[in-house]
């Protein structure tokens, strides 16, 4: 579904607002943070990640993965003039939009529209699906914090995984992250052993700031449990991290 490489988390936040220009290359080159890039992070040990026996009595450890993010992009948070088009999957115009935003859809491949409608799936010439929710692999429903873009060959889809480093990080309202992600999503260059966390409104990226994923972007990753076509058994995220448009997850809507 993806074709362009994510971004670690410190070149995320060494970047300026949306609505100001940003470096041109999306690749590992362009990032200049102390994080450094995608395949360049080191691999020293985290201080942070002792998983709890209990926690990790049935889970399978997959080994240490690259971690990286991507979110839902927002049009309301783009300037400039509204020069690029984007059509339904029928060929029917949806409208024009500034340049940037375009090509950050393309990269993220979910976006919330100004009028309310949500876009997910960018093809080529600029075709896209509007969406209830925004979709991932197989029809899963991408939810903010908890669904993950994964290579199938490492990771089957649906899979629920426990990620140490991302246990106990801060969601506000007295909130902490139970550690479990779902691998709802692939990407062209998420290959081997990276993980791409879907973080729904770029905002709360703020939440990962602080943690050991952005001093090292990687993080020991265990197979939990393969999909079963039934809701899985988590804690919703608090209603102000998600975005403005309900995502019910994880639920996958093709009946693998």
């Amino acid at each position: 579904m993806r074709i362009i490489a994510r971004w670690g988390l410190a070149a995320i936040f060494s970047l300026q607002p949306v609505n100001v220009a940003v470096p041109p290359a999306l690749g590992p080159a362009s990032v200049t943070s102390p994080c450094e890039s995608l395949s360049e992070r080191s691999s020293a040990p985290l201080a942070s990640e002792s998983p709890t026996t209990s926690r990790l009595t049935k889970e399978r450890r997959l080994g240490r993965f690259r971690v990286t993010f991507y979110w839902l992009v927002e049009e309301d948070k783009y300037a400039g003039d509204r020069t690029s088009p984007l059509y339904t999957l029928s060929g029917e115009l949806l409208g024009y939009f500034p340049a940037r935003f375009v090509r950050d859809f393309r990269m993220e491949s979910c976006a919330l529209l100004r009028d309310g409608r949500m876009i997910s799936d960018p093809r080529a010439g600029n075709r896209c699906r509007v969406v209830d929710v925004p979709i991932g692999c197989r029809g899963f429903t991408l939810c903010a914090l908890k669904s993950a873009a994964v290579d199938p060959t490492i990771i089957p889809i649906g899979a629920e995984l426990y990620v140490p480093a991302v246990d106990g990080t801060p969601l506000g309202s007295d909130a902490r992250h139970d550690g479990l992600l779902y691998a709802h999503d692939v990407g062209g260059l998420i290959k081997g052993k990276h993980i791409d966390i879907y973080v729904g409104p770029r905002s709360n990226l703020e939440l990962f700031e602080s943690t050991s994923l952005c001093r090292s972007g990687r993080a020991e990753v265990y197979l939990r449990r393969e999909f079963k076509a039934q809701r899985s058994e988590f804690e919703p995220m608090p209603e102000s991290l998600v975005p403005k448009r309900p995502e019910v997850c994880p639920v996958s809507d093709s009946g693998l």
